[in-house]
């Protein structure tokens, strides 16, 4: 099973929308630890844990109005054994370039693209692709 932080690497390698949840501080003695960490994204499966589940619900429930704002933000969750302060960090999703044909300027683009921080998508008419044998398939 890959860490949080390898978990985020591919997602944020994808493309993909996350909010990365990092306990910062601790108040008493919570079920948490310094450091514990919780991937979140709105279609994927939770990666990590905060500690407990009251504070990954808690974080869950606050990981989609952090995505939409943009920006990172500092949150403390209860629990009946101390509290946690938690750093919630948004990571945006790729922009997707829409390339029309294979043409030497569409592959120039698509080879720039990810260096702008774009995820392509080439899309080719049928009458550039190889033809299809026929029959059952």
């Amino acid at each position: 099973m890959p860490s949080v932080e390898e978990e985020l690497a591919q997602r944020i390698g994808r493309g993909d929308e996350v909010v990365l949840a990092t306990v910062i501080k601790l108040d008493g003695e919570p079920p948490s630890q310094p450091g514990a960490k919780l991937l979140m994204s709105r279609t994927a499966p939770l990666a990590g844990t905060l500690g407990c589940s009251e504070f990954d619900s808690a974080a869950v429930a606050d990981a989609n109005g952090i995505a939409t704002s943009g920006a990172p933000q500092l949150r403390t969750y209860r629990h009946d054994l101390g509290s946690i302060e938690v750093y919630l960090e948004p990571y945006a999703a790729s922009p997707t370039l829409v390339i029309f044909a294979a043409t030497p300027v569409a592959r120039a683009l698509a080879g720039w693209a990810p260096d702008l921080g774009f995820r392509t998508v080439l899309v080719e008419s049928a009458r550039d692709l190889p033809s299809l044998p026929t029959g059952d398939l």
